[in-house]
C-alpha cells in the first residue's frame, strides 16, 4: 500500500465523485486546520491500512478542491464494487503543503495504491 501514487481526473472515477458527494452531503462536520500536509495524509492512510487492503476493490484516495480562501480535501477509502466510501475524512485547510499541491497538480483526484 502507499507504494505509487497515482494521478488522475475525477472523469476517470465519475462513481467515485458521486459517492464522495453524496458522503459530503451526509457528513455533519468537518475538521479544520491551518495547514494540511502530504505526510498527514499518509498517516491517515496507514492507519486505515488493514480496510484499504481487506478487498482488492478498495482504493484509497483525496479529492482536492479549492473554495475561495480554503482547501477541502476529502481523504478516504472506497470501494468499487459496492460504489460506498467506506471510511473517510474531510479537511478544511487555509494551506496545504508543496509535497500534497505537487500531487494535486492538474488532478483533482490523486489514488494511492
Amino acid at each position: 500500500m502507499l507504494g505509487k501514487i497515482i494521478k488522475t481526473t475525477i472523469s476517470v472515477f465519475p462513481a467515485l465523485f458521486t459517492a464522495v458527494k453524496i458522503f459530503i452531503s451526509q457528513l455533519k462536520s468537518s475538521q479544520s486546520l491551518d495547514i494540511f500536509t502530504f505526510d498527514e495524509v499518509i498517516i491517515w492512510l496507514k492507519t486505515r491500512k488493514e480496510l484499504k487492503t481487506s478487498d482488492d476493490d478498495n482504493i484509497a484516495f483525496t479529492l482536492l478542491e479549492k473554495h475561495d480562501e480554503q482547501y477541502q480535501i476529502v481523504i478516504g477509502i472506497y470501494n468499487k464494487l459496492i460504489n460506498e466510501i467506506l471510511d473517510g475524512e474531510i479537511i478544511m485547510t487555509k494551506q496545504i503543503d508543496e509535497k500534497l499541491k505537487d500531487c494535486h497538480s492538474n488532478n483533482e483526484l490523486v489514488i494511492y495504491e
